[in-house]
């Protein structure tokens, strides 16, 4: 059976809230200032979270998560080593994984 959805549809993602807490907790403790929103982002191919986070200090963090176990966490590690290696300027445009790695981006436009 296959880990991704078929083309021309998107995975289904859970919400940042049914990640464990002790992940919301490590997540937190790596960012330079407090998560004060949280936006899911759907879409993609891959079944894990994805969240825009809105930071405290006006900063934003891109989170993306899958259990360990899961076939594709791999590709998330290997997505998180790369996005750690651009250049600062570089890093809007990428997507980082904490399991991860985070990334700070200019705000994004205001969460509802």
């Amino acid at each position: 059976m296959s880990t991704c959805p078929p083309p021309g549809r998107t995975a289904v993602r859970p919400a940042w809230e049914a990640l464990p807490e002790r992940v919301r907790r490590a997540v937190a403790e790596r960012l330079p200032a407090p998560v004060t929103a949280v936006a899911g982002q759907g879409g993609g191919f891959t079944p894990g979270v994805a969240a825009r986070l809105r930071l405290a200090d006006g900063g934003a963090a891109f989170v993306k998560a899958i259990p360990a176990a899961h076939p594709l966490a791999g590709v998330h590690r290997h997505e998180g080593r790369v996005t750690a290696r651009l250049r600062p300027y570089q890093r809007h445009a990428a997507t980082a994984a904490l399991s991860w790695a985070r990334h700070r981006t200019t705000p994004p436009p205001p969460l509802a």
